[in-house]
């Protein structure tokens, strides 16, 4: 929420006045007494450091939506958006500048956000992790998310700033319904990707009721998105299977293994992978056995 921006705005300049107060007052004694200087200075610490972590955590996205990513931030929203709220009931009708200020300035930074994106060439996304890419394979892409947030911005904002008491309720309720929405979303996706993640139970039951003890092998094609890594353990999309397959395997391991080194398996295993063409491509040596949630099931024709 853009009332976020008051918050922070409402830290740093009681923080500016609070270092300006220390290094002036004369009277120390009075100053040490009193905890609200070192209160916001501390706040100031807090958001500069948690969001030095985002953004050094996320200096090398492989997903779009890790450009804008905030998770690292929600500890702070709730505080953010309190003393955001403090600060629009303190502003007067002169200070409504600071309104348009926000929207003016996310308005630009939606527009840079929009042009690395599109720079970035990065098109896999989780709409999970960020509701604001809702329409990201659009051609307007953040664009939308952003002029919606700015209309419900000014709806919620300037009854406040008007101190019109009445139609504060209704822009509680604005937010409220904001709320609601953005949970809704959040929920309806989770639970899309949990019902995906259980169609590979069969899967899974197959292999475990087998007498063999075969090797269980992942190819997981690094090669189709040359950003990952074989073992660097990003959350990436197939990289998810594997792991939703071996949390369900249990004390059976399953063995990551690269493409080019499926010639070198000399053993009946099975194999499991999201592109059936690459293992044709590189070995004739499997059987196709069932697929599940992106995935197929390969077992070798060597007994």
């Amino acid at each position: 929420m853009l009332i976020s921006y008051f918050g922070i705005y409402y830290i740093f300049s009681r923080s500016y006045r609070s270092i300006k107060s220390l290094l002036t007052n004369k009277n120390i004694g009075k100053v040490y007494l009193d905890s609200k200087p070192y209160f916001y200075i501390f706040l100031s610490l807090v958001f500069i450091s948690t969001l030095l972590i985002n953004v050094i955590f996320m200096i090398h996205p492989t997903r779009v939506d890790q450009i804008v990513y905030g998770r690292y931030i929600d500890s702070l929203q709730g505080i953010l958006l309190l003393l955001g709220c403090v600060q629009l009931w303190e502003t007067t009708k002169l200070n409504s500048l600071r309104v348009w200020s926000i929207c003016v300035g996310f308005l630009l930074l939606s527009i840079i956000m929009f042009m690395i994106i599109n720079s970035s060439k990065l098109q896999d996304a989780h709409v999970l992790q960020s509701t604001g890419l809702l329409f990201s394979s659009t051609a307007f892409g953040v664009m939308i998310p952003a002029f919606i947030a700015i209309l419900l911005f000014r709806l919620i904002v300037m009854p406040i700033v008007n101190k019109k008491t009445k139609m504060i309720a209704s822009s509680l309720i604005i937010l409220l319904i904001t709320f609601i929405f953005m949970g809704f979303i959040i929920e309806t996706a989770t639970i899309t990707i949990n019902k995906n993640a259980i169609t590979i139970k069969p899967v899974v039951e197959y292999m475990q009721n087998t007498d063999e003890d075969r090797p269980i092998y992942y190819i997981w094609n690094e090669k189709g998105n040359p950003q990952y890594s074989k073992w660097d353990n990003r959350n990436t999309r197939y990289r998810m299977i594997a792991d939703r397959y071996q949390f369900l395997l249990k004390s059976k391991r399953l063995l990551i293994l690269d493409i080019s080194e499926i010639n070198n398996i000399s053993v009946p295993c099975y194999v499991i992978t999201n592109d059936p063409s690459l293992l044709k491509q590189y070995s004739t040596e499997f059987k196709y056995c069932m697929e599940a949630a992106g995935s197929v099931l390969y077992v070798s024709k060597t007994n």
